[in-house]
């Protein structure tokens, strides 16, 4: 579990929670293509409230960052690893695919 926080100016904080969810699980929307509220497994869960409690006994900092976030703004970004390939390149000529 990662929890990550970045100055974006202006006295704004923009952050992010990693934590394993099983796949499907549609807790906020995306943000991306026009996904609802209302397509989340439940509208009116309080997604902040959920992601403090994934977060109990973390610093305060967290938590005050948590407290000033509206849960309405919260997005739900999917990440999926994938297992390494040995056998296949991900170059092609000068060109390779990288992420993190």
């Amino acid at each position: 579990r990662y929890f990550v926080t970045s100055d974006v100016g202006d006295g704004r904080i923009q952050w992010y929670a990693f934590f394993a969810l099983p796949p499907g699980t549609k807790k906020a929307p995306s943000g991306w293509g026009g996904s609802e509220r209302d397509n989340q497994a439940d509208p009116e869960e309080n997604l902040v409230e959920y992601i403090k409690s994934l977060h109990e006994g973390w610093t305060d900092e967290v938590m005050t960052v948590l407290d000033a976030t509206p849960p309405d703004s919260v997005e739900q970004r999917d990440l999926y690893d994938r297992t390494p390939e040995f056998l296949r390149s991900w170059a092609d000529g000068n060109v390779i695919l990288m992420g993190d």
